[in-house]
């Protein structure tokens, strides 16, 4: 059994220890918990004056009653009940000194220096800019509040929180009131309610139910994100006050036509906003995949619609200019063999036609395959 545990709602002093050391125990309760112990150390203590009283009733008696061997044993119990008094008054002084100790301790839990436990500002700042709207801001600042809820505990620490968590024109309109530099009308500085007041009186969506509904019913899913969608139809759907069967048919119209399609199968098993959002985002999701996995073409450069036939010029066809130009190239290109090169090498052989009583550097065919292809060469004739 752990010595913590309680007796009949007692717990040891190093039980309460332990316990104050627990984040999760309720303060309350362990302040409790405390009293109890006081309590119980009282009733004790009221137990053993009555039981003293008593025994000294019964050596009186039993002085009266000459009986020196009662006597005795009943001052030795008076004695005994005596140290045991003496011993339970200390613990009770004792006991109440470490209460108080436990409770300035659970104080300084309960309320830690601001200046060092106290959480950051909100990260970005409220600029009063659209990409960061008032409503957001404040869900931040709730959310900010719950978790730190030891060192956010007043309203002006609510208050004081929100203010360093802004910058730019709304810390310029309250500043004057934080610097004192102007008067507190309006009591922002001790009442949050009144502070968040004035901030929506400035920032807050001051649009007409008229306008709130022109918007929901233009809103389209085309050219936004599907998250993108989602967070601005509830937005707006929040504050039009449609019912659901009216929020729904106008989620699913404003979907793009490809989302649409792939929601035709269990278009008709969507029956809540709430499955109607979450299908959309898987349809939406899966579109963006198929478009990963298509095979990509070079952008520089589009496939014809048609292929272009591409057919060669028969022989016929091929002029002898170009035939000759043809036969060069062909000649031109051709790498003899290693065996063929020592051959007419060593038969002092023309290295480019292969005939006899001249070089290549000479050769007449050469010559004559040179002369056909400068007169048939365009950029010769634009010379």
């Amino acid at each position: 059994m752990n010595n913590h545990q309680p007796t009949d709602g007692i717990y040891t002093m190093h039980g309460l220890a332990e316990l104050l050391q627990d984040p999760n125990v309720d303060p309350r309760q362990l302040i409790a918990h405390l009293l109890s112990n006081m309590d119980a150390v009282n009733v004790m203590q009221q137990q053993m004056n009555s039981l003293q009283a008593q025994v000294q009733e019964q050596a009186h008696q039993a002085s009266q009653s000459q009986a020196p061997a009662r006597t005795e044993d009943v001052s030795n119990t008076l004695h005994a009940l005596a140290a045991h008094s003496l011993e339970q008054q200390q613990h009770q002084l004792a006991l109440t000194e470490s209460v108080a100790r436990l409770i300035d301790r659970l104080e300084q839990q309960r309320h830690p220096s601001r200046s060092l436990n106290g959480p950051a500002p909100l990260s970005p700042k409220f600029k009063g800019e659209e990409d960061f709207p008032l409503e957001e801001f404040e869900a931040k600042l709730h959310a900010a509040f719950d978790r730190f809820k030891n060192s956010i505990i007043s309203d002006s620490d609510k208050v004081n929180y929100a203010f360093s968590s802004m910058e730019g024109p709304p810390a310029q309109f309250f500043a004057p009131v934080f610097n004192g530099r102007a008067p507190d009308d309006d009591g922002i500085l001790e009442s949050y309610p009144q502070f968040l007041s004035v901030l929506d009186s400035i920032y807050g969506d001051q649009l007409s139910l008229d306008e709130i509904n022109y918007k929901l019913g233009r809103l389209r899913q085309h050219t936004l994100t599907m998250a993108e969608y989602i967070s601005k139809f509830r937005n707006l759907s929040a504050r039009a006050g449609w019912n659901e069967a009216a929020n729904l048919a106008r989620f699913k119209d404003g979907l793009s036509d490809e989302v649409k399609s792939l929601l035709a199968p269990q278009w008709h098993v969507l029956r809540t906003l709430h499955d109607a959002q979450a299908a959309a985002s898987s349809a939406y999701q899966n579109l963006n995949l198929q478009q990963r996995l298509r095979p990509r073409t070079n952008p520089g450069r589009s496939a014809p619609a048609h292929p272009v036939q591409r057919h060669k010029p028969s022989p016929a066809a091929a002029s002898p200019a170009t035939s000759s130009a043809m036969d060069l190239d062909a000649m031109r290109f051709k790498k003899l063999s290693s065996d063929e090169t020592q051959r007419r090498r060593e038969a002092g052989l023309c290295m480019y036609c292969g005939g006899n009583n001249h070089f290549a550097a000479s050769c007449p065919k050469k010559v004559a395959q040179l002369a056909i292809v400068s007169s048939s060469d365009p950029e010769n004739d634009m010379a």
